[in-house]
């Protein structure tokens, strides 16, 4: 499990494409079985622009019950505003 126990997927939508991934705490709480569906809730919970990182606060639940949790802090790219500069 890694990314917050996601297979990397929601790094192309949260925060983005371009974020590179700086660290991560995990707290596991049960054991996960093979054929257990997990649910996995990611939250934005801190952007900080000067910075440009990003904290996700992650849940899995197996059943409904916490399995693990934990936060990850990732760098975001900066954002292309697509305002074209004036070249003369």
């Amino acid at each position: 499990l890694h990314l917050c126990c996601d297979d990397g997927e929601s790094f192309t939508r949260l925060p983005g494409p371009g974020a590179v991934y700086r660290s991560q705490t995990l707290h596991f709480h049960a054991p996960v079985k093979i054929g257990d569906v997990v649910e996995v809730i990611v939250e934005v919970v801190e952007l900080t622009s000067k910075g440009r990182t990003a904290r996700l606060r992650c849940e899995a639940l197996v059943d409904g019950k916490m399995v693990l949790d934990g936060e990850a802090l990732v760098s975001v790219p900066q954002q292309n505003t697509g305002a074209k500069r004036n070249s003369s």
